[in-house]
């Protein structure tokens, strides 16, 4: 449609300390968890919007291509949170992929992982992103 607008919304998050993130990583790598909330760092982010974690392609540069949009643009707005265990723990205890699992590998899996956050000061410090994509059509 001539003059409209394109608005792409993406949220990733990341974990701000690398060491919290590498432990996570390995109880999530010893219990078979993919894909879990805390399973990449926030410096996999970049500085710049869409740049995430080493995937391919961002729509500014396909919509500069394309020839079909004009002014495109991307925003990113970021929001640092802290998690204390108890209430980070609720979180992926809510996901699919681990009420999914038998209860005794679901506790054993969020002991372990409440045991790296008590290690870590009692709770996770998490970078949340919000990037913005905006294109007008020609």
């Amino acid at each position: 449609m001539p003059g409209g607008v394109v608005a792409l919304f993406w949220n990733p998050q990341g974990v701000r300390d690398t060491r919290v993130h590498t432990a996570l990583a390995e109880v999530d790598r010893r219990h078979g968890i993919d894909r879990s909330p805390h399973r990449e760092p926030a410096s996999a982010y970049g500085d710049v919007p869409g740049n995430w974690a080493g995937q391919p392609g961002r729509p500014e540069e396909e919509c500069r291509r394309d020839g079909r949009f004009t002014d495109p643009r991307a925003v990113r707005y970021r929001q640092e949170q802290h998690y204390g265990t108890g209430r980070y723990l609720g979180y992926p205890a809510s996901l699919s992929r681990y009420r999914v699992l038998p209860p005794d590998r679901r506790d054993r899996v969020l002991a372990d992982t409440a045991h790296v956050l008590d290690a870590h000061g009692g709770g996770i410090e998490m970078d949340h992103f919000s990037d913005l994509f905006l294109a007008r059509t020609r």
